[in-house]
């Protein structure tokens, strides 16, 4: 499942069900894929607003704004909410 789908799929009612192979925690090396759930307060807590706002509220921030558009730096990129590895 994309995060575009994952978006259209969460409300503000409901907790965040990810499907996510190989999170840090180990819990799902050895499984194709498992389910990590995150209650909305959590989020708000640990989240800031905006990015609260694009991955919970299919929000989106200005063009040529974000932190990482002209970064070009090695490493490994991670998803703010699951920390799920992205990019490398």
């Amino acid at each position: 499942m994309s995060a575009f789908n994952l978006l259209h799929l969460v409300t503000k009612r409901q907790p965040v069900a990810l499907r996510a192979c190989g999170l840090p925690s180990g819990s799902c090396r050895d499984k194709k894929s498992c389910k990590v759930a995150f209650p909305q307060a959590e989020l708000r807590k640990r989240l800031s607003p905006q990015q609260y706002h694009v991955t919970q509220e299919k929000g989106t921030e200005s063009a040529f704004t974000g932190e990482y558009t002209f970064n070009k730096d090695d490493g490994i990129y991670q998803c703010v909410v699951c920390k799920t590895p992205l990019f490398k």
